[in-house]
């Protein structure tokens, strides 16, 4: 949130607020609970049994995609690699220990640079983490892995707690919801759409939390989440006062290491259960604690690595987390320090619980700020100093190599011999350093109200000069980092089978603006040139289709210019698909341009599954940098806009769906069912598709392979499309005999309901308060969408998506209608038959060739 946004924000009246922030909450629900939400939760807690074998299986397979990624499509890694095999190296990325140490200030430096490059960051969610230590991390997330993420979320931190998402929580955290200066109540907003009472830990002085007790009350909260001193600090209040009132059904901790003294006062304030939880906002490691007490990790989200000394540390042995994360694959983190150290449980041993998900012995505490001892050794698990100690809270501050200072707020029974107490404990760790004791009120916390237990302020030069003492010493890195040997270079490979040719079918029509974009984006495929043919099947174009095509076809051989004289889509796919030669069929749309990888992943998905047309998601992009082009893109992506349309909305998964765009195919699908149906003008791919299913067909969306599609730049033509599509839909289902999905009678029942309230409402009272109640209803829908759409693409762009859905509902709606009176009622004739492609294919429709400049 920019500053002038936050200060916009900040002089809204306290309603105003609450609702700025259910407004923000229901974009947040948009990008994390999509329609897959109730099945991805059931398989994460499926996979909650696993085998250690079969997650060792899985981990390898996700790991080995996720390295292949980082090395090929990762700007940032792959420019490390090729300086790598510059000087020489020929240590394989296939192999995890190849890799070096990331710290977190190379992508503080350049965090797009680890964005791949097949992604588009106006398309992913952009985070920036709470930056306690003044420089904040910039992440992009996509919302696949956000969907998978907030599932995992659901699973093993409410449902393990018997809580859901229809619960109140109440979130203690460091956003700041309201002012800083504000001295009076509320401090915290309502966010209806997330059902959360977001509480801010900058106001929580010790006058103040009557409030913030008295709201837990009142909005009647089930659960509380936050940082475990927010928390304590909450729950000592409440027992010095007596409030016995407040019982929740449990607490979860986040952000911070959860100390036994803590737990054990936020349980006896509130009533319940209190468990910690581990992550952080770059999703490389998570961890939750079950009822039997084991903090049991979240193997999808990363793998974990533990170091001591430079090396790894043993079994059970405390040492520094540097983790890979293997949820976001878009932007990958791999053997990242986190500023973590822990510990890991016996794999051997089992939980109670009866969940066979490794598990941390402990998280020990952040090492972003280890502290240093003079001889270089880096020095972390500081927690023991403090343990069984009458402290409230407690800092150890380090400003110079000779000299520590400890902030603590005593509790009830410290004493002279608490001090020397804690002095004796920390010079055992840190050698002879003097140690000075300073008694606070409240110790500080950080910006965003977290507790820093150690801070590490030495000088750089003083820090350095310590730590290059300890490795001129020969007593190891102060890190992982050191390069390993590579081991035997890997050896030959064995012969593999010749890769099937592949022709790709492209139907075009007064393409002029794509169509060069389009084959250039093939020519420049990760799929051999050899094994490919292009067929370009001309509608008559009255544009420069044509010259471009042919000046293609000259250039390079694979290229083969089609005339279709029927002007139409389905004739110059069939005539395109009688030329062709190649073992798998491939459809194209010239309005369209696609990734090195689209070909290889699909011909890959096609022979390795049992589909028998596979495809991939549209990225839909503007036609230019109008508000109403930008609008009409992002309301072809949006649920709103385009319903439950897979591939335009994106999926987490592969999955089985009814359509798809384009398709992939081996050639004899053709041969059994047929090909395109020439009299479906629009839909043609909805009819094939659902004759294919018919006929006992599989058909698989695969959600990392991704094409760019141009939207239609005017209102115009999106109606005028639109209208198309909705008048040969009736169509599609007299042709297949049923309606393939409810949601295609939505716009068409809208615009009749419309209709049907307005003319009844001159004979019936009632019909006139429906009419407006269906018009309110849709507005609001509307506004609340093209809010959203400002949202993330600016308020010109919100603007004028308020014109652009309506557009696209209305001109479907009309569409359909019509279609249904032409198609249904008016014309009973019997369906036209679908030629069958022949085993080898004849050549009907004849090679052009360029014209005459």
């Amino acid at each position: 949130m920019s500053h002038l946004t936050l200060r916009l924000y900040h002089g809204l009246p306290a309603p105003a607020r609450s609702v700025a922030a259910t407004l923000h909450g229901w974009y947040l629900r948009w990008w994390r609970y999509g329609p897959d939400a109730e099945r991805l939760v059931a398989e994460a807690r499926e996979r909650e049994r696993w085998s250690a074998e079969r997650w060792r299986v899985w981990r390898e397979e996700r790991l080995a995609y996720l390295l292949h990624r980082a090395a090929t499509r990762v700007p940032y890694y792959r420019q490390q690699w090729e300086a790598r095999r510059r000087n020489g190296d020929c240590a394989s990325w296939e192999q995890l220990e190849h890799w070096p140490i990331l710290e977190k200030d190379a992508v503080r430096a350049q965090p797009r640079a680890f964005v791949a490059d097949d992604c588009d960051v106006r398309r992913m969610l952009r985070e920036q983490t709470s930056g306690t230590t003044g420089k904040p991390l910039v992440l992009w997330r996509s919302r696949r892995t956000l969907e998978q993420l907030y599932a995992l979320s659901a699973a093993r931190t409410r449902l393990w707690h018997g809580v859901t998402g229809n619960d109140r929580w109440a979130m203690l955290g460091g956003q700041l919801v309201v002012p800083v200066e504000q001295a009076r109540p509320p401090f915290w907003v309502w966010n209806a759409a997330l059902r959360q009472l977001y509480l801010s830990s900058y106001h929580l002085a010790r006058e103040l939390i009557p409030y913030y007790l008295d709201a837990l009350a009142r909005y009647r909260i089930v659960y509380l989440y936050g940082y475990a001193s927010s928390m304590t600090a909450l729950a000592l209040e409440a027992l010095r006062l007596g409030r016995r009132d407040l019982r929740l059904r449990v607490a979860i901790t986040n952000s911070e290491p959860l100390l036994k003294h803590q737990r054990a006062a936020i349980a006896d304030a509130f009533g319940c259960p209190v468990r910690e939880t581990y992550g952080m906002a770059e999703t490389v490691a998570a961890a939750s604690e079950c009822d039997a007490g084991t903090l049991h990790q979240w193997p999808e989200v990363g793998f974990i690595e533990r170091f001591a000394d430079g090396a790894p540390a043993a079994a059970q042995a405390s040492g520094e987390l540097v983790c890979t994360g293997l949820l976001n694959p878009d932007m990958p983190l791999v053997r990242y320090r986190v500023g973590d150290s822990g510990r890991v449980a016996d794999p051997t041993a089992g939980c109670r619980c009866g969940r066979t998900l490794p598990a941390l012995a402990a998280i020990d505490g952040r090492t972003n700020d280890l502290l240093i001892t003079r001889d270089g050794r880096r020095v972390y698990w500081l927690n023991p100093v403090f343990y069984g100690l009458p402290l409230r809270e407690a800092q150890i501050v380090q400003e110079h190599l000779e000299r520590l200072r400890v902030r603590y707020s005593p509790a009830p029974g410290f004493s002279a011999d608490t001090a020397r107490e804690i002095v004796a404990r920390l010079r055992a760790r840190m050698g002879a350093v003097a140690v000075e004791l300073e008694e606070v009120a409240v110790v500080p916390h950080s910006a965003a109200g977290k507790l820093r237990a150690v801070v590490c302020e030495l000088p750089a030069d003083e820090k350095a000069a310590a730590l290059a003492r300890r490795a001129t010493a020969g007593r190891g890195t102060d890190g992982p980092g050191a390069r390993p040997d590579t081991g035997p270079s890997p050896g030959p490979r064995a012969t593999e089978p010749p890769l099937p040719l592949i022709s790709v079918v492209i139907p075009c029509r007064d393409e002029e603006p794509y169509i060069g974009a389009c084959l250039e984006s093939i020519l420049g495929s990760d799929y051999p040139q050899e094994r490919l043919e292009v067929l370009v099947a001309d509608g008559m174009s009255r544009d420069q289709s044509r010259d471009i095509v042919a000046r293609y076809a000259v250039q390079h051989p694979s290229i083969r210019l089609l005339d279709n004289p029927q002007q139409v889509t389905p004739t110059g796919l069939n005539a395109a698909i009688r030329m062709a030669r190649g073992d798998i069929i491939m459809r194209m749309d010239a309005h369209a341009v696609y990734p090195p990888h689209y070909i290889p992943r699909l011909v890959a998905a096609l022979r390795e599954t049992a589909a028998d047309n596979v495809g991939g998601v549209i990225d839909t992009l503007p036609a230019d940098d109008t508000p109403i082009a930008r609008a009409i893109a992002a309301a072809l992506a949006h649920p709103f806009g385009v319903g439950n349309a897979y591939f335009r909305i994106g999926v987490t998964e592969p999955r089985l769906v009814q359509n798809i765009p384009f398709g992939c195919w081996q050639r004899d699908v053709f041969t059994r069912i047929g090909l395109f149906d020439e009299e479906m003008v629009r839909n043609q791919d909805d009819e094939f598709n659902q004759r294919l299913i018919q006929h006992g067909g599989r058909i698989l969306l695969v959600p990392d392979v991704v094409s760019q599609y141009y939207a239609r730049r005017s209102l115009r033509q999106v109606a005028r499309m639109y209208l198309g599509y909705g008048y040969f839909k009736p169509l599609v289902f007299r042709k297949v005999g049923r309606v393939m999905n409810l949601r295609q009678l939505i716009p068409a029942l809208f615009i009749l309901s419309l209709a049907l309230t307005a003319a009844a409402s001159a004979w019936i009272p009632g019909a006139r308060f429906a009419f407006f109640g269906i018009v309110g209803a849709y507005a609001a829908a509307v506004l609340g969408c093209a809010f959203h759409t400002a949202l993330r693409h600016g308020a010109a762009c919100g603007a004028a998506a308020a014109a652009v859905f309506p557009t696209l509902h209305v001109s479907y709606g009309l569409g359909f209608i019509r279609g249904v009176w032409d198609h249904t009622v008016r014309r009973h004739r019997r369906r036209a038959a679908v030629a069958v492609l022949p085993q080898t294919a004849g050549r009907q429709a004849a090679a052009v060739q360029p014209r005459d400049s």
